[in-house]
């Protein structure tokens, strides 16, 4: 029998920027429809870097993730580039299978980072880190 080594570090990178929490706010309030086709269209664009990495489902939980948010320049807020992908992503991951659910049993947190602007390359570097926090580092719980 072939043992299968689940890797406790897993990355992959997207391409690209996402929208602005502003901007979410904005097609939320024009329809529904507008917001979901928004949310649909980058949704995919994680799927694709998911698989494109060949990402393994997580095996030991809680997992912490670090986003690393490449701009192309410095003009966006900070908050604004975190908040307006990070819950697709999230949830792209476990729409994907890689987590059961994105509760504090399997997530215990995220990181945010933003390197200085690179005029090459934008998007969103994302690595999860398994098995996080152990549990008996926790009494009680």
């Amino acid at each position: 029998m072939k043992r299968v080594v689940v890797p406790n570090e897993q990355w992959f990178f997207i391409p690209d920027i996402f929208p602005s929490e502003n901007q979410w706010l904005g097609w939320a309030k024009k329809h529904w429809s507008v917001y979901k086709r928004e949310r649909d269209r980058h949704t995919a664009r994680v799927v694709q870097a998911i698989r494109g990495a060949k990402i393994v489902k997580i095996a030991s939980y809680p997992v912490r993730i670090l986003f690393r948010w490449q701009e192309k320049n410095g003009r966006r807020d900070l908050d604004n580039i975190a908040a307006g992908g990070r819950k697709i992503i999230i949830d792209a991951i476990v729409g994907e299978g890689l987590l059961p659910d994105d509760t504090r049993k399997y997530v215990c947190g995220f990181e945010d980072a933003f390197p200085p602007p690179d005029k090459k390359e934008a998007g969103v570097h994302v690595t999860i880190y398994s098995n996080a926090f152990p549990t008996d580092a926790y009494p009680g719980r």
